[in-house]
């Protein structure tokens, strides 16, 4: 499954950049890789499904989002 998310926004405003998976009735997930603008990627392992998380480039950690 492939999902893409493009920043840009109006003049002097913001949208908060989401992307939402639906799994279905999975219980976990395997992996999700990231491919960032900059050509970097990061593969993030053994994600809880049915959270928010907030990935950072250049990082190695998912933040779990209330």
């Amino acid at each position: 499954m492939a999902a893409n998310r493009v920043g840009g926004d109006g003049y002097m405003c913001t949208n908060e950049p989401v992307i939402h998976f639906g799994i279905g009735e999975a219980r976990k997930i395997d992996s999700v890789e990231v491919f960032w603008p900059s050509g970097e990627t990061r593969d993030f392992k053994s994600i809880e499904p049915n959270r928010r998380y907030l990935a950072i480039e250049g990082d190695d950690l998912l933040y779990k989002r209330l």
